[in-house]
């Protein structure tokens, strides 16, 4: 979670005692500003990248993908896979949740990706990470830091064989990423990796975003260059499940609060952004993504809510603001389950902090006998060992996300096969 720079330097004291006290360093901290909260002063970004496309044709879904010459290919369907919610605007694939991107099969001698920045570009604390994988090993790993990048991926002197996925590793409420072609040799081919048996939709904060993974508690501070979603939990969880993954995740949400030092934070509540593409600091060709809508067309067969951590800060101790927190869990798990009726709902919590664990297995066990809907279960996640040390504000390091990782992907693989049985 995310607090703001007028309160920074009294946080830092209260954090530490926090921590100590009851590990509520809750799910943020950086000098940023609250996540959809316009910062007190304009981006340096603020004017558009340029779209880059102005001489180019438009090109429907479903057609080749080619423009011009041989060699030059699009990001639809019909030759990549997309990764996460995504959308194509004005011939750009635009990623801006955290893990979003493509993926496709590439055969040929050359091939060099077109990316390109949006609003934020010149806002170096809040422009998008993005990353080239080969094979699934890692070739690129750099900010968007000018607005057109051409990123060489391919080089050879004969036609070889690869699978290519381009991430985005920063979170939607810092900036997006636009895809916006592939260029290769003539005589390449390139088309969409096949699909998982499995697919997950993970929803959360700042633990879900890969929060600081990259950084040291009180030595650095939030920024998009120390924040990675594939050190994270749930990018994890797939990848130990060989599934395909959505992320739809917000540093310093919540249920019915975003973190707050008093007040109640209802700018920072996820359920709003859930029908959405993202939402975001920064535009993309003048929208912003929180004004397009999701199609739901990614099915997933299970999707986890990790959320509570920063309505922890909000509901403290207070039995009527505890009993809010279940009461807008349960709203938001009727939403869940309308946008996603096959669906198994795993309700998880714990990482950062276990206050509101009760509440999340009280609201699981109010759904389930009210609606008779036995697909929703509750996991406990562990707390965070200290003796894995700390990323930024408290936040998990890596090898606390493959701990949590390592459980909720056996949490899941019981679920499935029917042998899972919920902690107390």
């Amino acid at each position: 979670m995310r607090f703001n720079n007028k309160i920074n330097r009294f946080f830092g004291l209260a954090v530490l005692l926090v921590f100590m006290t009851s590990f509520l360093a809750a799910c943020g901290g950086n000098t940023k500003g609250n996540e959809g909260v316009t910062p007190t002063a304009a981006p340096s970004g603020d004017k558009e990248a340029g779209s880059g496309n102005e001489n180019e044709e438009p090109l429907e879904e479903g057609q080749t993908g080619k423009k011009y010459d041989d060699g030059v290919f699009l990001m639809t369907k019909k030759n990549v896979k997309l990764l996460g919610r995504t959308y194509l605007k004005d011939d750009v694939r635009w990623c801006s949740f955290s893990a979003s991107g493509v993926e496709f099969k590439f055969n040929g001698k050359s091939c060099t990706v077109s990316l390109r920045a949006d609003s934020m570009v010149n806002d170096e604390p809040h422009r998008a990470r993005y990353a080239v994988y080969v094979d699934g090993e890692l070739k690129k790993d750099e900010m968007l830091d000018i607005g057109i990048k051409e990123v060489e991926v391919i080089s050879a002197d004969s036609a070889e064989e690869h699978i290519i996925r381009i991430l985005k590793l920063s979170e939607s409420s810092d900036s997006s990423m636009g895809i916006r072609y592939i260029t290769c040799d003539e005589e390449a081919t390139v088309e969409p990796t096949e699909e998982k048996d499995l697919k997950i939709e993970f929803v959360g904060d700042s633990i879900t975003c890969g929060y600081g993974v990259d950084g040291q508690v009180n030595v650095d501070s939030y920024r998009t260059d120390n924040e990675d979603a594939t050190k994270a939990y749930a990018f994890k969880t797939a990848q130990l499940l060989d599934a395909d993954w959505s992320l739809v995740s917000f540093s310093g949400y919540g249920i019915v609060s975003g973190f707050t030092s008093g007040a109640k934070n209802e700018a920072q509540t996820l359920p709003q952004y859930y029908d959405k593409v993202g939402n975001s600091y920064g535009t993309t060709g003048g929208e912003k993504p929180s004004s397009i809508e999701w199609d739901f067309s990614y099915k997933p067969d299970i999707v986890v809510i990790n959320l509570g951590t920063n309505d922890n800060s909000y509901t403290g101790s207070d039995s009527a603001k505890k009993e809010e927190y279940v009461q807008g869990y349960y709203s938001f798990l009727e939403t869940v389950r309308e946008k996603n009726p096959d669906a198994i709902i795993v309700c998880a919590l714990g990482i950062m902090g276990q206050e509101l664990c009760p509440k999340v297995a009280e609201t699981v066990a109010r759904f389930t006998e009210d609606t008779g809907d036995e697909k929703v279960f509750y996991v406990k996640l562990d707390q965070q060992d200290a003796a894995n040390g700390f990323a930024v504000d408290y936040h998990p390091t890596a090898a606390s996300h493959d701990h949590a990782a390592e459980q909720m992907s056996q949490a899941i693989t019981q679920i499935l096969d029917g042998s899972y049985v919920p902690a107390e």
